[in-house]
Formats: C-alpha cells, sequence, structure tokens
C-alpha cells in the first residue's frame, strides 16, 4: 500500500476495493458451506459408515504436517486420500435446508444414517457430527442433519461420495515413504542370485565399500520406482494362494 502512494488515486482506488471484493467473495463461500472453515482447519475426521469405522488425524513430522490412520488401527495415510476427505468435510455445500422438516427421520434415511461424519477443527468450538442419510428425489442431494439442531441440510450426492471411505480407501498407497537421495543399501535376492549393493561417499559399488561400481543409472532407476510405485489395492496376507511365505524375490 505505500507503494501506491506513487500511482494516481484512481489506481489506488481500484486496488483496495478489488481486495476487498476478494474477501466478501471467500465469505459468501464460507456461508454456502456446512461448516465455515477451509481445508486446512481440519485436524481430525472420523467416518462411521456399515463396513467399519476409520479415523484420520493430522500429524506433525518429519516432513511438515502428515495425515496418519488412528483407527481402526496405526498407520501412515494416503496424502492424496485424506487430504481430499479432509477438503470436502469443510467445504461441503448446504444446498438448501428444511425448516419444516417431518418429525420423523426415517423419512430422510437419518433414523438409521448410512455415514456419519465427525468433524475436529480449528475454528470449531467442538467437533462436529453430521449424520448423512438417504438421497433426495432427484438423486443429486443427500439428507443431512447435524447432531444436537432440528434442521435437515440437504447436500450433493458427489460431495457424499467423497467421504464414503473406508480405511482401505485411506491407506498410505505408497511402496515405500523415503526419498531416493536417503537409501544406503539395496539387498536383492532372486533366483539368479543375490545382489547386495551399498552407498559409500556418494558411490553405489556391489557387494561392499570395497566393491566395484555399481550402474548409478540402474540404481537410482530402481529406487525411482520404489519410491512412486503406488499400490493398486490391498489383499489378505494371509491368504496361502499368494504363495508369500516361498517369495519368489525379495528387496531391502
Amino acid at each position: 500500500r505505500v507503494l501506491l502512494t506513487c500511482r494516481t488515486d484512481g489506481a489506488y482506488v481500484l486496488l483496495v476495493e478489488v481486495g476487498q471484493k476478494d474477501e466478501r467473495e471467500q465469505q459468501e463461500e464460507l456461508d454456502k458451506q456446512v461448516l465455515s472453515i477451509v481445508e486446512e482447519d481440519v485436524t481430525h475426521v472420523r467416518i462411521e459408515r456399515a463396513l467399519g469405522a476409520v479415523e484420520i488425524e493430522e500429524r506433525a513430522g518429519d516432513l511438515g504436517e502428515e495425515w496418519w490412520i488412528v483407527a481402526p488401527y496405526e498407520a501412515p495415510a494416503d496424502p492424496p486420500a485424506a487430504r481430499g476427505v479432509a477438503r470436502t468435510a469443510a467445504i461441503l455445500e448446504e444446498r438448501r435446508v428444511l425448516e419444516e422438516a417431518a418429525e420423523d427421520l426415517g423419512q430422510y434415511g437419518l433414523d438409521d444414517p448410512a455415514l456419519v461424519i465427525t468433524v475436529t477443527a480449528d475454528g470449531l468450538e467442538a467437533p462436529v457430527v453430521m449424520r448423512i442419510g438417504g438421497e433426495t428425489g432427484s438423486k443429486d442431494g443427500r439428507y443431512l442433519q447435524i447432531e444436537g439442531e432440528s434442521e435437515i441440510r440437504i447436500v450433493p450426492t458427489h460431495q457424499v461420495r467423497s467421504l464414503d471411505k473406508g480405511v482401505d480407501d485411506l491407506r498410505d498407497r505408497r511402496l515405500v515413504r523415503f526419498g531416493v537421495g536417503s537409501a544406503t543399501r539395496i539387498q536383492i535376492t532372486a533366483p539368479t542370485g543375490p545382489v547386495d549393493l551399498l552407498r559409500a561417499d556418494g558411490v553405489w559399488r556391489v557387494g561392499g565399500a570395497e566393491g566395484p561400481r555399481a550402474d548409478r543409472r540402474a540404481v537410482e532407476d530402481l529406487l525411482a520406482d520404489l519410491t512412486t510405485t503406488r499400490v493398486q489395492r490391498f489383499r489378505d496376507g494371509d491368504d496361502p494362494t499368494l504363495m508369500l511365505d516361498e517369495p519368489v524375490r525379495t528387496l531391502t
């Protein structure tokens, strides 16, 4: 603003009005939401559905804030999936409010809700429990009621789908959680024989620190594959048909 004093009055007034307009638009967007928060405010989400409940929580990690699954077990969450849930929970749109809703919640599927979403966020005095019921007649909306309130809201069906996630949807799909540059040793067992690679003084060598140089590009390609490959789906590790007790290859 100090620099603007060197410009014409017209430019000064115009820029101030643009800033005010941005603030008004942001507030208007918040007013359309069920919760007046943004994605960055969300710290904890619990999703309850017929197939089971899952909870995710944002924690401080080595690389900044990270999302973790904290129930039904504790494990890293998949960053894009967890952020997607947090974002949708924050910006869930309130399309309409039924001020004179029928007392029979069964009409809206809220007597036995398909989903119960509990959101904890900065800016909220307490966690908010949102019960989500059936579809509207047009199928593009779902009924929602906040625990402790009598009003029934209508929210978009596509946003509800984004919240309908189970633990396998939110599990970390990265094979490994380290960067290429942090790897120091690679051990492989395979039918063709074992391979032992060691990084010494920034150089990859075969068989130990005194061994011959390894093909740098081949090692970097292997690490790049490990750090970028994502899991497609999860199977029960106790399934004997997977033959994991006698693996063809192992990589450490």
